[in-house]
């Protein structure tokens, strides 16, 4: 099948040369109807709009929308699923509809949500993948790996399912560690694969251990597409040198049905090095970027919450839900292909619940990312915050080195570690005991990240996703 023909089939070739004005007047028109939907047929959204006057006729604006519907978050749905297990009242179909259930990660440890989805809202969903497919250079019958977990989480399993439904090949290896993982990938030579940042590192470390080359045993690699982290623009350069391939990013979330934001040809990172922009597909998902003080809309190029309004859900609605995902919010004219959809800069999705706070400082764990990876001997790392029987408050960073690139001796190994501190009070003004940890005593993380543990909160209990 061409590209040409791929396009016909599965994107909307006309929706991607629409002006950007024409674009948010159909995002708004699909935005009212879902409004109207909810307001008469979901039993939490009608006790939403009632308890805060919403009066949907009097929406005439994406603004009056904003002024006019208040946020939810995590924990509104968490309390309206204990006062109605399991799905709370804003299931708002019979539960015989149901054609799929997802549950949230955990890795807040807030606990996990339970989202419902028709079998209707699972194609519109995979209707999005796409883009991101096509954009990536991939063609139905292309092998693609899959590492993510496939469990009751919507990564793995709408993953899988959304690739199929483009007619590409799916190689489920989750359940597999990361030596089996590169056999199958040598013996198969997949066109792309699917892995968190962190895994990315992972995945090249152990290539150079197995003697691997990517550009002569996977000869047929044409993309990386990756999601769930933040990352450097040191970190995109390498990976791309390493693999030999351009890396291509999306954006999701289970309360949005979907993954929503995609890099298009130009990957996550535009020629002249500036990082890349992962385009909202706005006839899908109203995506907003607000200051997480005021709730006002930020600027071109200012960071803010993302706030997601699901378009076509029909079962488990999300209308203005506050993700606490911190993204840095780019037009649509950021990026050289003219597409009409505005979006969030790649690599740099965070978490604002993921903030440590350290001798009162605050500090993000990527920005602690950046300087401990910017050492190439380093593999991987996991920091501890706890307060010691003094009183005082503790940081602890532990670092395992790559035995190919370990320095010979114990004293230029204790530079190294010196030099490392000395980045980290360089980068976050504060001091930090880096200690070596032994090669392979660290988390490896397949999914979502958590390198970081605060022994000084004991209310929450999170998920982590290791291999």
């Amino acid at each position: 099948m061409s590209a040409t023909s791929v396009q016909r089939r599965y994107l909307n070739p006309r929706l991607e040369s629409l002006k950007k004005e024409d674009v948010k007047a159909l995002q708004f028109v699909l935005l009212k109807r879902q409004l109207e939907h909810v307001a008469a047929s979901n039993p939490f959204y009608q006790e939403l709009f009632r308890s805060h006057g919403v009066k949907l006729d009097r929406i005439r604006s994406l603004r009056d929308f904003q002024q006019a519907v208040p946020l939810i978050d995590k924990k509104t749905l968490m309390q309206d699923q204990q006062a109605r297990p399991p799905y709370g009242t804003r299931l708002g179909i019979d539960e015989r509809d149901i054609g799929q259930v997802f549950v949230t990660s955990g890795t807040s440890g807030l606990g996990q949500e339970n989202h419902a989805m028709t079998h209707q809202d699972l194609e519109m969903s995979s209707s999005c993948f796409s883009y991101q497919c096509y954009w990536a250079g991939l063609l139905p019958g292309d092998r693609v790996f899959q590492t993510f977990p496939v469990a009751l989480q919507s990564g793995g399993v709408r993953g899988r399912r959304v690739m199929e439904k483009f007619g590409l090949n799916v190689f489920q290896v989750s359940i597999y560690d990361t030596h089996t993982k590169l056999d199958y990938m040598r013996r198969y030579s997949p066109h792309a694969f699917v892995a968190a940042p962190a895994y990315l590192t992972r995945l090249a470390a152990v290539c150079v251990e197995m003697g691997m080359e990517p550009r002569r045993d996977l000869p047929d690699l044409k993309t990386i597409l990756i999601t769930g982290g933040a990352y450097s623009v040191d970190w995109a350069q390498q990976m791309k040198t390493f693999w030999g391939v351009s890396l291509t990013e999306w954006y999701g979330s289970t309360q949005s049905g979907t993954s929503q934001c995609f890099t298009c040809e130009d990957g996550v990172l535009h020629a002249d090095g500036r990082r890349g922009l992962m385009h909202n597909m706005d006839h899908r998902v109203l995506l907003e970027v607000v200051n997480p003080q005021t709730l006002e809309p930020v600027a071109e190029g200012e960071e803010g919450d993302a706030i997601v309004t699901s378009l076509f859900r029909k079962a488990s609605p999300m209308i203005r839900f506050r993700t606490y995902d911190k993204v840095r919010y780019l037009p649509a004219g950021h990026c050289a292909c003219g597409r009409p959809f505005d979006g969030i800069e790649s690599g740099t999705v965070s978490r604002y619940d993921d903030m440590l706070k350290l001798r009162g400082v605050n500090t993000w764990p990527e920005t602690i990312d950046a300087a401990v990876f910017s050492f190439p001997e380093v593999e991987e790392y996991a920091g501890r915050v706890f307060v010691s029987e003094r009183g005082t408050e503790e940081v602890i960073v532990r670092v395992e080195l790559k035995p190919s690139l370990r320095p010979a001796t114990q004293d230029a190994c204790g530079n190294l570690l010196q030099a490392i501190s000395a980045l980290l009070r360089e980068r976050t003004g504060l001091r930090m005991d880096v200690q070596e940890a032994a090669h392979e005593s660290l988390p490896r993380f397949t999914f979502k990240v958590r390198r970081w543990t605060d022994e000084r909160q004991t209310d929450r209990k999170v998920v982590t996703y290791t291999e």
